[in-house]
């Protein structure tokens, strides 16, 4: 296939065929990588894409792009055509050559041109025809040949589209244990830096006599994320992975496995395993779910029944991720099984344990312990497995609360895949305010002040980011929309937000108070009511974008939002960020009140740039100050001023980072 014909089948766009320009070039491992941009420099896409399909013919990985294209799915099916073609010529030239009856009446009726005779063969469907509507009867050793059928009927099927995200997600929230970087089992984040795994996972790190850990046991511990193999082209390749340490106290809770467990045995006594439950939560020096999601602990997901679906994440004898897709077993123990532990036919390897269980759905269910003897010539061996359901309720028994973060754990310097990993300038201080809000319960009103274009309004985004929904419940309101509402449509719009019925205040007329105690007792009082009901003990954040862009004309609804702010003093669960306020705060609420001022400096750019470096290990750090400079001379008046900042950021990360 020539250039032509390649490029007259492409149907990527210019920023699509761009990253696989390079893809290809790192996958082949090409000596001197160019960037498309750099070769394509007219902004007309066909005449790019000849030269670079050119380039790439001259370096020889023309073939290779290709087969990425066709990979990728970027081409309108032409390339896919001509590979099904050339696979099955080679194939059929690599075949031995076959006798071809003659064609000018020598051999007829089953012979031969020499004479010899052969039974004539049917072609392959009457033969198939022929076995299955045969009138003789089948012999008994013979099998029927069914083209479908329900071979487990309780398994039934899976959704793709679940099955899919499941992976995608749970291939960043599941990690390996490691003890003197040695892999000792699996692990899953359940909280922002806690993972849950097997106890005997990390048994060797515990003075089993006291039952606590050893002195300095935290600097042998770490745990990696993002150990997997990706496909890339036309193979695959190991991506390495990212390494945190343990915390100095890294031993949150844990309950031990029981001492037959540690040979593979089921205890004589199965009932005493309702004490050993084998888990452990560790906590990790710094936060991991900045840009990675984790599991509740809060969940109350069953073990699925016998034969259902199990999906068990694992790295098995310490290689990058895999998973097994299997079913549960049907052996039952009265109270043993399922109630302390599961059985599976997952396959596991040393390292597997402590890995995460999930049913068809991917919701978590347990955690993979290790395997049981069913026999003592080892004939019979399952796989075990801890109820998650269980672990939740020993963590609450022993009301287990899981440590939060400090406020300095937490500087969120780049968002995460979904959000193309936009970079986060000079906002470490108010990420810091924001925290430390959620713990020390001081300050509650965030008022947002800069100039138009300097990312106001980003700053209300990247709250509603940072703050886990499970325990934050987030009502974003633009200030223009608020123009034209009147308080009580104000009112009804914060509780349809927040997932509530509107309020229905009685008419002001008919209340026996003035319009003001009216608009603080009955409008205001009902949305605090109906906000308190539905938070599920939740933090409540109100966040007000763009409110320099209007006046808030509507009838009382500046009143109302003076009053809104002055319930922070009663309310430890509410909090209202407000960006761009021209009026004066409430006398009453000042002693609540931070301030932050949103403005960028050329320090803020360098400051990302090296964690940028350090983040993926790339040289370059060298040139922190360099391209920050570059940033920085964008038009600092221009009304998008911080996005063309972020952008000009975003170029040279994308080409650092490959």
């Amino acid at each position: 296939m020539n250039i032509d014909e390649i490029l007259n089948a492409i149907k990527a766009t210019r920023s699509e065929f761009a990253e696989l320009f390079m893809d290809i070039q790192i996958f082949e491992d090409v000596p001197v990588k160019k960037d498309f941009n750099v070769i394509g420099r007219t902004g007309n896409d066909r005449q790019d894409f000849e030269k670079a399909l050119m380039y790439a013919a001259a370096k020889g990985f023309l073939r290779g792009f290709a087969n990425m294209l066709i990979a990728k799915g970027k081409e309108n099916g032409s390339l896919t055509m001509y590979h099904i073609n050339e696979n099955s010529k080679q194939a059929a030239a690599s075949q031995p050559a076959t006798i071809k009856p003659a064609t000018n009446g020598s051999a007829t009726n089953g012979s031969l041109a020499n004479g010899a005779a052969v039974t004539p063969r049917p072609a392959a469907n009457e033969q198939i025809a022929n076995e299955t509507v045969a009138k003789e009867p089948v012999a008994v050793d013979r099998p029927r040949i069914l083209f479908e059928a329900m071979t487990n009927l309780r398994k039934g099927f899976s959704e793709p589209d679940i099955f899919a995200k499941g992976i995608i997600r749970n291939m960043k929230s599941t990690g390996k244990v490691c003890i003197d970087e040695q892999a000792e089992g699996t692990c899953l984040l359940v909280g922002h830096n806690i993972v849950i795994t097997a106890w005997h996972v990390v048994k060797k790190l515990f003075d089993l006599q006291s039952g606590v850990p050893q002195k300095d046991s935290h600097d042998r511990l770490t745990v990696v994320f993002d150990d997997v193999r990706i496909y890339l082209g036309a193979g695959i390749r190991n991506r390495g992975g990212v390494t945190y340490k343990a915390h100095k106290d890294w031993n949150v809770a844990h309950n031990s496995c029981h001492v037959s467990e540690l040979v593979d045995n089921a205890p004589l006594e199965p009932s005493t395993l309702r004490e050993h439950l084998d888990y452990i939560l560790i906590r990790l020096e710094k936060v991991v779910t900045l840009d990675r999601p984790f599991e509740s602990l809060d969940s109350t997901v069953k073990v699925p029944e016998p034969q259902k679906s199990i999906i068990l994440f694992q790295h098995p004898a310490g290689f990058p991720m895999r998973f097994d897709a299997n079913v549960i077993s049907d052996e039952r123990i009265d109270g043993v099984v399922p109630e302390c532990r599961f059985l599976h036919f997952s396959n596991s390897l040393p390292g597997s344990s402590g890995g995460p269980c999930f049913n068809e759905e991917f919701r978590l269910f347990g955690i993979h312990q290790g395997k049981w003897k069913m026999t003592n010539d080892d004939t019979i061996v399952v796989n075990t497995g801890i109820p998650i359901e269980r672990i939740k309720e020993d963590v609450r028994r022993r009301n287990i609360q899981l440590p939060q973060p400090e406020p300095s754990d937490f500087t969120l310097w780049q968002l995460d895949e979904s959000h193309g990993f936009a970079p986060v300038i000079a906002r470490d201080d108010l990420q810091y305010m924001i925290w430390k809000s959620i713990n020390d319960n001081e300050k509650r009103l965030f008022n947002i002040r800069g100039a138009d274009g300097h990312g106001k309004s980003y700053c209300i985004d990247l709250i509603s980011f940072m703050l886990p929904k499970d325990r934050h419940l987030i009502i974003e309101l633009e200030g223009t929309v608020l123009l034209n509402l009147d308080a009580v449509g104000l009112a009804n719009l914060i509780c349809t937000k927040a997932g509530s019925n509107p309020v229905t205040p009685p008419p002001v007329d008919e209340v026996n108070s003035t319009a003001i105690v009216w608009l603080r007792d009955e409008v205001l009082g009902a949305v605090i009511r109906s906000l308190d009901a539905v938070r599920d003990n939740k933090l409540v954040w109100i966040c007000i974008k763009d409110l320099n862009k209007t006046d808030l004309l509507g009838l009382h609804t500046a009143t109302f939002l003076n009053f809104l702010y002055e319930q922070l003093n009663q309310l430890s669960w509410l909090r209202i960020v407000l960006d761009g306020m021209q009026a004066v705060t409430p006398y009453l609420v000042r002693n609540r009140e931070e301030l932050y001022n949103c403005s960028i400096r050329v320090d803020d750019i360098e400051v990302y740039l090296h964690r940028f470096f350090s983040k993926y290990n790339l040289k370059g750090a060298e040139d922190a100050r360099t391209i920050a400079d570059t940033c920085y001379e964008v038009n600092p008046s221009a009304k998008d001023y911080m996005s063309q900042v972020a952008r000009k950021l975003m170029t040279f990360a994308t080409y650092y980072i490959r």
